[in-house]
């Protein structure tokens, strides 16, 4: 393993090809390589664990039901 000061460093490595991968938070990932790596690194499809993440809204938000009835709609997808 070898750590790296920021993400676009250890994307760098990998287009500069000093590290054979890079692993972090696929979306993380596919956002800096499309706009930042086009064409000089890939992410490769799959992952190594799955988790959830949390989003933050303002205390009584009107978002809150429809975000939460979208997100178990979605969930059911298995997608």
């Amino acid at each position: 393993m070898t750590p790296f000061e920021n993400i676009q460093e250890g994307l760098q490595a990998v287009a500069n090809k000093k590290i054979d991968a890079f692993v972090l938070n696929e979306i993380v990932l596919k956002y800096l390589v499309k706009n930042q790596f086009a064409g000089r690194v890939h992410v490769i499809p799959g992952t190594f664990d799955d988790y959830f993440v949390s989003v933050a809204l303002q205390v009584k938000s009107p978002l809150r039901e429809p975000i939460n009835k979208a997100l178990l709609e979605f969930m059911k997808t298995g997608a």
